[in-house]
């Protein structure tokens, strides 16, 4: 997996996540965003301390992160929070609160808490159809692998075949060949494939 870093952005002019393309000392960076690719920028700002809170599967986790102060943070961004020994993690903005208010967006510097869910790696739930009754099955992914309509994804206890996906935010999707991240999706319902282990519980 390539290596990720939040920095400033000469195109987009705020700081996003870029992906380092060459080491330091004279470290060359591409924007996720925007795509740009340039030098990594040191840019003095004046920074803002905020509470962000990260939930998974199973667990809440909370932090205190640095970010610039006049930087706009909205309601389905994505940033890297730096987790413990020395690890990292990309999250996705759910909800802002600013003095007791929920935002869809803020400046870092009138931002509270930040609640956010991690999305590096997710708990993926499919539900597959086996005529007379449905079996569930869930298993993790990482959150940027895409599953597409009508293809069919193999789990160790058989193989499914995509007949629609629940996103988390809005609604269904049906067209076959359409594309949906692992970390926007809230269910995968599917049919059987062909291995009949499928039907054991």
């Amino acid at each position: 997996m390539p290596e990720l870093i939040d920095t400033y952005c000469t195109n987009c002019k705020y700081v996003t996540i870029h992906t380092i393309l060459k080491g330091a000392p004279n470290q060359v960076v591409q924007c996720t965003g925007c795509g740009s690719i340039h030098p990594m920028t040191a840019k003095k700002e004046t920074m803002h301390a905020i509470k962000v809170v990260v939930s998974s599967e199973d667990k809440t986790t909370h932090y205190t992160i640095l970010k610039p102060a006049d930087e706009q943070v909205k309601i389905g961004d994505e940033f890297i929070i730096k987790t413990e020994n020395d690890g990292a993690t990309i999250v996705h903005v759910t909800s802002i609160e600013s003095e007791a208010r929920r935002l869809s967006h803020a400046a870092v510097k009138n931002i509270k808490t930040v609640w956010t869910r991690d999305i590096e790696e997710i708990i993926l739930k499919v539900a597959i159809n086996l005529g007379q009754k449905t079996k569930s099955i869930k298993y993790k992914v990482q959150g940027d692998k895409e599953f597409i309509i009508g293809s069919t994804e193999h789990h160790k206890s058989g193989s499914y075949i995509i007949k629609k996906i629940k996103l988390r935010d809005r609604g269904f999707v049906f067209r076959e060949g359409s594309q949906v991240l692992a970390k926007d999706i809230q269910r995968i319902f599917a049919e059987a494939g062909k291995r009949k282990d499928m039907e054991q519980d």
